[in-house]
């Protein structure tokens, strides 16, 4: 699954995604694209500029530790799966 593929699975809900971490560890994590689970965006200093996400890396909100995550598409190890729809 390509990463615009899996933006859009993202998008309608809860993914359960398995992936290879950094440090070779297997993590599942289930994340959405959901609006409505998503956090407002931040409130930014116009002069501070965050780090780009690398190319190849998605940011998601983890549904489990209620947080932003990052992970890189191409080390995903199954097909994600859509476990809710939102």
């Amino acid at each position: 699954m390509d990463i615009q593929d899996l933006r859009k699975l993202l998008e309608r809900g809860v993914v359960r995604i398995v992936f290879l971490k950094m440090d070779n560890t297997e993590r599942t994590l289930l994340a959405t694209l959901h609006p409505s689970r998503m956090p407002p965006p931040p409130v930014v200093d116009p002069g501070m500029r965050g780090r780009p996400l690398p190319e190849g890396n998605l940011l998601v909100w983890d549904t489990e530790a209620n947080s932003l995550r990052s992970f890189i598409v191409d080390c995903v190890l199954e097909e994600p799966v859509l476990i809710e729809e939102l």
